[in-house]
């Protein structure tokens, strides 16, 4: 047991700062929740979803800890729950972080089985609120206790895995590290105090300033991505042009979108790269199988591409069996997203019943200050040349170095 002894005017001054502070920090949080909830609203984007529910659900529980949520508006009902009440909204904002992790981080991309055990944290979070209703204030003691262990073990995992990501070139992974360390670090240190392993009663006073600091940097990274795409939707509904067997932008298209981009610029990163890529041999396999099995090769090739690219990816049939790919990232990225492409194709495709194997050739050419699209295309154009030449080159010295057959 604590005591300290103070004055009455010095208890209402400190018990007045402290309901400033709450109340400052809920008005932010939930105009930063509205802000999600609109982008949601515009985008029908899970992650804005996300983020607005973690913002709110963290704005009442603060509320609702500090006891000053019977003064609010509209919010006497919920703090008639009391701390049932309090540990719902808590809950609600853990699961809608982990979501919001799994999906502003792309662990279903990068790291499958990662993402499988953010789920099943989701899962027990969801779990435990249940049996918290079902429990009411019998369980609370138990209650208290799983949540903070959870939070103990979550807390470092989110950022190891916000770590992985941004090794592994996610967008903004970086910003999600500069605005949950803090947060995160603090949440398992306030759950060393909850749990009696170490005193650190400072942590309580420092999470509603530090969850304000979190949102605003997040806050700035979300409205970033909505821009890039509302950027790209623009260049999609500016020219319609469909190639007709895949679905997929056409040349024209594609052109017309860069061109875009260059006259807009891009909002934040700037850079992005041009992967030219086509299915050596297509011709041949046309003359020999005829153009139905063909068509179907050129849409397995397309259907696996996709699945490997980011949502913000773009894929268009320039012409025959020659595709293009615009990804907004660095160089490493993109050369990691080409060898990504290469491999995925390299795998036989079942076409008539019968497994097809192909060669692609794969050019790269990254954007540069004031070049239209028709630069960066015939730079790209160069690249997959000198690509193909280099692979048929290796394919002449390979079959050289096997000996010949000899009948017996």
């Amino acid at each position: 047991v604590l005591l300290r002894l103070a004055t009455g005017p010095e208890l209402a001054l400190e018990q007045r700062r402290g309901a400033r502070r709450v109340a400052a920090a809920f008005t932010v949080l939930v105009l930063g929740a509205c802000v999600a909830f609109a982008l949601w609203l515009l985008f029908r984007d899970l992650l804005y979803l996300c983020h607005g529910g973690y913002l709110a659900g963290v704005a009442v529980f603060a509320v609702l800890d500090s006891g000053d949520a019977g003064e609010i508006f509209g919010m006497g009902w919920i703090a008639a729950g009391g701390a049932t009440a309090a540990w719902t909204f808590a809950a609600l904002a853990v699961v809608s972080q982990f979501v919001f992790t799994l999906r502003f981080l792309e662990l279903d991309r990068i790291a499958p089985r990662a993402a499988l055990a953010v789920r099943g944290l989701a899962w027990l979070q969801v779990a435990m609120l249940a049996v918290l209703w079902l429990g009411r204030a019998r369980v609370h003691e138990a209650y208290h206790l799983g949540q903070h262990v959870l939070l103990l073990f979550a807390a470092p995992a989110m950022l190891l895995l916000a770590m992985l990501a941004r090794r592994r070139g996610v967008g903004h992974a970086g910003i999600y590290l500069l605005a949950w360390a803090p947060l995160l670090l603090l949440v398992a240190a306030s759950s060393i105090d909850q749990l009696g392993l170490a005193r650190l009663p400072w942590t309580q006073d420092l999470l509603a300033p530090i969850a304000v600091v979190e949102s605003l940097l997040l806050a700035g990274a979300l409205v970033h991505r909505a821009l890039a795409r509302h950027r790209l939707a623009i260049g999609d509904d500016a020219s319609l042009a469909r190639d007709p067997l895949t679905g997929a932008l056409d040349g024209a298209a594609l052109k017309h979108k860069l061109d875009a981009w260059h006259l807009r610029a891009s909002f934040g990163r700037n850079r992005y790269g041009l992967l030219l890529f086509e299915l050596a041999g297509h011709s041949a396999f046309v003359t020999a199988h005829g153009t139905a099995a063909g068509d179907a090769l050129l849409q397995q090739a397309l259907s696996r591409t996709r699945a490997l690219l980011r949502a913000d990816d773009s894929i268009a049939r320039v012409e025959g069996a020659r595709f293009a790919v615009i990804s907004e990232c660095r160089r490493p990225d993109c050369e990691h997203l080409l060898e990504r492409i290469r491999a995925g194709l390299a795998e036989p495709f079942r076409v008539d019943g019968r497994d097809v194997v192909v060669d692609v050739c794969i050019g790269l050419a990254m954007s540069r200050r004031g070049e239209n699209a028709d630069g960066l295309f015939a730079r790209a154009g160069t690249a997959l040349h000198h690509d193909r030449e280099r692979r048929e080159l290796q394919a002449l010295f390979t079959a050289a170095a096997q000996p010949p057959l000899v009948d017996a």
